[in-house]
């Protein structure tokens, strides 16, 4: 959670991570850009530091697929399970980055002090990221769905080759 004030920035995180160590330093460094500008410019940074971590898991879940796909040893039943387990994933990450774009465009576009002219194009910036792992997200679930219906045409194949031996 995040509450910006006219020269404040409050948050809240359920449990202490280090994805904000770097803002911290940031801050603590006496004659650092985030520490001279506005509420509203730290915002932007803290926000920034969590799409970049949605970008990184977008990253490894496509990661995860490639080699997924490059695996030739893995049985069909295991396969589908890492497909399950990457969708589950792929989907708890999308609805936290599609809050994350709304939000966004939100910040974008509110008409009031809060948000100064000169961090506008940098809410600009964030939005495209968001937009862009979004997408990266979509192309993730797409492939997968197609990854699960091609193993399960596999093992139908293989039952059908089966029955016919049987038969």
């Amino acid at each position: 959670s995040l509450l910006l004030m006219p020269s404040l920035v409050m948050t809240f995180v359920s449990n202490h991570t280090s994805h904000f160590e770097n803002i911290r330093q940031r801050l603590s460094a006496k004659d650092s850009r985030t520490r001279r500008r506005n509420a509203d410019y730290l915002t932007h940074v803290i926000l920034d530091t969590v799409v970049d971590h949605f970008i990184l898991a977008a990253k490894t879940i496509e990661d995860s697929i490639d080699i997924l796909q490059e695996d030739e040893d893995i049985d069909p039943e295991g396969m589908i399970k890492q497909i399950g387990d990457l969708k589950k994933r792929t989907i708890s990450i999308r609805r936290d980055a599609m809050s994350m774009q709304k939000l966004s465009m939100d910040l974008k576009q509110m008409e009031n002090d809060l948000i100064s002219d000169d961090v506008r194009p940098y809410l600009n910036d964030l939005h495209d990221h968001t937009t862009f792992v979004m997408d990266t997200l979509d192309n993730c679930r797409e492939v997968l769905m197609e990854l699960h219906h091609l193993q399960l045409a596999l093992m139908s194949q293989r039952m059908n080759d089966i029955m016919k031996v049987l038969t």
